[in-house]
């Protein structure tokens, strides 16, 4: 689960409905999430650009496929 470097408290998920779920990891509670109807597999691997002024995801899928959520 990586951890979002713009939020000290946010994990980001790939969900099974084909989402980027933000949850908080101080009480379990949804943050945001986005999706799109081009995400057409399950984003299993997420990362946070390193910069939390970029405010940049980049999630990758089984089907080899990256997107890119800014």
């Amino acid at each position: 689960m990586p951890w979002d470097p713009a939020s000290e408290d946010t994990v980001i998920l790939g969900d099974m409905t084909r989402k980027i779920v933000l949850l908080s990891a101080r009480t379990g509670t949804r943050v945001k999430e986005l999706y799109s109807e081009l995400l057409t597999a399950v984003p299993t691997q997420n990362a946070a650009h390193p910069n939390p002024a970029v405010r940049a995801i980049v999630s990758g899928t089984a089907s080899g496929r990256l997107y890119l959520w800014t």
